[in-house]
């Protein structure tokens, strides 16, 4: 794929519920137009590939699906319920896998707020913690994060046990391969309340 062609995506089976639709949409990149007149319907159950060779727009256009570049023509629509206090494009996930981007010393420092934790001596399950991975401002006096934990702690298990990686909890995120780092990333993810997941 490139940013500079249009893109046709399938229409939704009847009767299934869509979550995002694009119609006649153009993204505005820079002083230019991305994935010109493009239509596409993601419905609830479908699993995506989108392919092409190095530098040909992939992860651009997981960016564009993310809500990060501007819709300047068409239009594109979310069809769910965000989970309260999100945003629809923070209930999106974009997961990439290159090598670049699966640096451990940045993976620990991403998941660091004001920590005074080493970097390589952090574990998996301070890694996957819930103040790690939702943010959670340390300094912060509330209540109201009581009841997500139950359901982070819900997702997080069937995360690691679908994924496997449960005898990973107690290793150092240093140690981890770079497969077991994929699978981290991706446990990470599925462990917050997302409608919609995208591997890179």
């Amino acid at each position: 794929m490139r940013p500079q062609q249009n893109y046709q995506g399938t229409r939704p089976r009847s009767g299934q519920k869509q979550v995002l639709t694009m119609r006649e949409a153009a993204f505005r990149l820079g002083e230019d137009l991305a994935f010109k007149d493009t239509t596409w319907c993601f419905g609830q159950n479908e699993q995506w590939a989108v392919v092409g060779g190095n530098g040909s727009g992939k992860s651009l256009f997981l960016e564009a699906v993310r809500g990060t570049l501007p819709v300047v023509r068409g239009e594109m629509s979310f069809h769910f319920r965000p989970p309260a206090g999100f945003s629809h494009e923070e209930a999106i996930s974009q997961v990439c896998f290159e090598d670049r981007k699966l640096d451990v010393h940045q993976m620990v420092l991403q998941s660091r707020w004001n920590s005074l934790e080493e970097d390589d001596a952090m574990q998996v399950r301070d890694f996957l913690s819930y103040d790690r991975v939702m943010n959670v401002n340390p300094f912060e006096v509330t209540n109201r994060h009581e009841s997500d934990r139950v359901a982070f702690a819900r997702r997080l298990a069937r995360a690691t046990r679908h994924l496997k990686i449960n005898p990973l909890l107690d290793r150092l995120v240093i140690s981890l391969s770079h497969g077991e780092r994929q699978k981290l990333q991706i446990a990470r993810a599925l462990s917050r309340p997302l409608r919609l997941l995208m591997l890179d």
